[in-house]
């Protein structure tokens, strides 16, 4: 009896932290203004944000400093121009949105709707990567200005 309180109680607990976690993303007012201006995206649940973010840091090694480790890709360049990603990302229409802090959902949408509200999106979080549906093509924008562009096969 007193294991299946215990096992209760645990499982009331995750759910607690889960709908804190919720309300803290959905009063972050910067998410939300970004948000609000993507057409038709498409808010990931936390737990599929994890899991999506997991996929990132299994196909993309990454720092100590928390930044993709570009030393390590095969194929990577550096965007100068933000306009430049409509020529990079030519075979998909649709892109997941990650940023790095845990708390705040993925988001898949359109990518001209990244490229047109792009200052909103990046104000959310430090960094901030767009990736590919199929997670083998990435953008990271980096909290020192840089932008890297990298695929993997």
């Amino acid at each position: 009896m007193k294991e299946e309180k215990r096992k209760k109680y645990q499982l009331l607990k995750e759910k607690n932290q889960l709908r804190v976690q919720e309300l803290n993303w959905k009063k972050n007012i910067l998410f939300k203004e970004c948000i609000n201006l993507l057409n038709e995206c498409s808010i990931l649940s936390l737990e599929e944000s994890e899991v999506l973010f997991g996929k990132i840091k299994n196909n993309f090694p990454f720092t100590y400093y928390g930044c993709i480790d570009w030393n390590s890709i095969n194929f990577c360049v550096t965007i100068n121009d933000i306009y430049d990603i409509y020529n990079i990302f030519k075979d998909y229409y649709e892109y997941y949105i990650i940023w790095d802090q845990k708390d705040i959902p993925c988001v898949s949408c359109k990518l001209a709707a990244i490229i047109e509200n792009i200052d909103d999106i990046l104000a959310v979080s430090f960094d901030t990567w767009i990736l590919s549906k199929d997670t083998k093509e990435v953008i990271e924008f980096y909290h020192e200005g840089t932008i890297v562009y990298g695929k993997i096969e």
